[in-house]
């Protein structure tokens, strides 16, 4: 399953990308482990997604 680290406040504006051709889902933006300290507006998550329909 594809993935990429993205900072967390862009989850929905990547998830769109991903999405807006229709041959893929997103299936889970959540943060990387080792987060809790750092600042909101520089949080990591990992974004994965999947070809529709497998």
């Amino acid at each position: 399953m594809p993935s990429m680290p993205i900072l967390c406040k862009e989850c929905a504006r990547k998830k769109r990308e991903i999405e807006e051709n229709g041959a893929f889902e997103v299936v889970s933006c959540k943060p990387l482990s080792g987060q809790q300290n750092v600042p909101e507006e520089q949080k990591k998550c990992e974004i994965k997604w999947k070809i529709r329909g497998s």
